[in-house]
């Protein structure tokens, strides 16, 4: 790296020369991260645009970016030569964690959510353009892409939608199945407690074009799709039904023989629920609408009784559920609010970031430290709702007390 001008000046030619190709400014970015120290400010500038040629590439990226990551001084430096990627933002966002620098793992985050939508957006738009040139095939497959890289909630759901209904009814899409699960089961939790903003027919496509998703969760999709002849044939092929797994298509069968005006084959629904979902505010508020309907099919006074015990004000640890790595808390106040506070009964001694949703609406994530309680201001209802809690980065939190205020 020694003597400069025998090799600055004919890769800097070279790369004036032929844009198209990478080499010459990929060998220059290579040579400047290793006499950084020895440039001018002004070369340091020249040196910054180099890099962010080079960083186009992303395998150019992954190889540059921790010897640029120990050179930059500052946040705002390292972020200067790079491109607007989601997956080079991620990459930032994983530096900062590694360090526990909470605040700057927030900001390149919500840069890689940005991109990471501006991304979504360009592969709808080329689904859109290829569908209307006559390219099925390509269309499908932008589409695919697109709605891989959607994630579970309101703000996205309309994304995931335009990315389903762009593809042919029916068709296996095995690279969506993992983002296409986690939709559902996002919207199978959140459906007792607030309307879906996903289209019937989203619902049905990705339970019918999805491999390898469970059957207690295809069948909720096509009754929550309002199929329920198509569900019930699921219900009847396993013999496993009526697990505690199956709880949340039992609620919504039921519910929808409710809209129907059929309470009788509702409180069949019903029957079988399982016992660990009978006492959730969900379940206690449509069996009371049964009961209100036809006090033959469910006792009245019985089902006002357990709905008006189960409000409450304050709820503890043990109340929380563990849906994978998400933890839910299914809440029935005992008056609307304005907010509530959030403890947390576990968090890494280097604190963590955690996504907070309620209703399925995101909150702007939050950084928490041991011991930390946030106060949320959020407008609650004396309703069933459902807070969601996940981490996001630092390692596993348990979330603790919640108590409306």
């Amino acid at each position: 790296m020694r003597a400069p001008e025998r090799w600055e000046a004919p890769l800097a030619l070279a790369r004036e020369r032929g844009p198209v190709f990478r080499e010459p400014s990929q060998l220059l970015a290579a040579a400047y991260l290793e006499i950084w120290p020895m440039l001018s400010l002004a070369a340091q500038g020249r040196a910054r645009t180099v890099l962010g040629e080079a960083f186009a590439d992303p395998a150019t990226f992954d190889r540059f970016f921790p010897a640029w990551a120990r050179i930059a001084r500052t946040p705002h430096e390292l972020a200067q030569p790079l491109p607007d990627r989601a997956g080079v933002w991620n990459r930032v966002a994983s530096h900062y964690a590694a360090q526990a620098d909470w605040p700057h793992w927030l900001e390149a985050h919500d840069r890689a959510t940005r991109a990471r939508t501006q991304e979504i957006e360009e592969l709808l738009a080329e689904s859109r353009a290829r569908q209307r040139g006559g390219d099925r095939a390509g269309a499908a497959a932008a589409a695919v892409q697109a709605g891989a890289l959607t994630r579970p909630g309101r703000a996205e759901a309309p994304l995931f939608d335009q990315a389903v209904r762009s593809r042919p009814a029916g068709a296996p899409a095995p690279a969506l199945a993992a983002a296409a699960r986690a939709w559902l089961e996002w919207a199978a939790t959140l459906a007792p407690f607030a309307p879906l903003p996903l289209a019937p027919e989203t619902l049905e496509r990705t339970a019918r074009g999805t491999p390898g998703l469970p059957p207690e969760l295809v069948a909720w999709a096509l009754a929550a799709a309002g199929d329920l002849p198509a569900a019930e044939l699921v219900e009847r092929r396993q013999e496993s039904q009526w697990s505690e797994a199956w709880g949340g298509y039992l609620l919504a069968k039921a519910a929808l023989l409710l809209d129907r005006g059929d309470p009788v084959a509702a409180a069949a629904a019903l029957a079988p629920l399982h016992r660990e979902w009978r006492r959730r505010p969900a379940a206690l508020a449509l069996r009371l609408r049964l009961a209100r309907i036809d006090p033959t099919l469910a006792p009245r006074g019985e089902a006002e009784a357990a709905f008006a015990a189960a409000h409450r004000d304050r709820w503890e640890a043990t109340d929380w559920r563990w849906r994978g790595s998400a933890a839910l808390l299914e809440l029935l106040p005992a008056t609307s609010a304005t907010g509530l506070t959030l403890a947390f009964d576990e968090v890494p001694a280097a604190g963590a970031v955690v996504a907070i949703q309620w209703q399925g609406e995101a909150l702007v994530p939050r950084a928490v430290r041991p011991g930390s309680e946030l106060d949320l201001p959020l407008e609650i209802a004396a309703a069933p709702g459902l807070l969601r809690v996940e981490s996001l980065a630092g390692g596993r939190v348990r979330p603790g007390r919640v108590t409306l205020r």
